[in-house]
């Protein structure tokens, strides 16, 4: 398990090139879209720090979590019913954000939103 853990630390490390990439490329400094390698690297360096200094997780927590909330108000009433079972807080959408980065380095959050909101779906009756 542990060295599992030292691979993804390592995968999320950037290099010279992808900070030089990061730091000319403007939507790069847009969260939602950049790619999850810069996310969990972003996520990585706050996480020795308290609940209540965590920016990029909690931006990214409350985004996700607002969006899932319009998208299952716009479906009905169904939808509105499995995310409320689903228990759908801020804390839930920051760990499967960060859980989906890990896994998919090239993606973006926005496709960790996504996915989550089909789980969301997924339960409902």
């Amino acid at each position: 398990m542990l060295a599992a853990a030292s691979e993804i630390t390592a995968q999320t490390k950037p290099t010279q090139a992808e900070l030089d990439q990061w730091a000319k490329d403007p939507d790069s400094q847009v969260l939602e879209t950049s790619t999850c390698k810069k996310v969990t690297w972003l996520l990585e360096a706050e996480k020795d720090r308290p609940n209540t200094q965590r920016p990029i997780r909690y931006a990214l927590a409350w985004w996700g979590r607002g969006f899932i909330e319009g998208a299952v108000y716009m479906i009905g009433e169904k939808a509105q019913k499995a995310a409320s079972r689903f228990g759908l807080s801020a804390d839930v959408v920051a760990a499967h954000i960060s859980t989906y980065c890990y896994a998919h380095q090239t993606e973006a959050p926005f496709e960790a939103v996504q996915d989550l909101l089909l789980k969301v779906l997924k339960t409902a009756d």
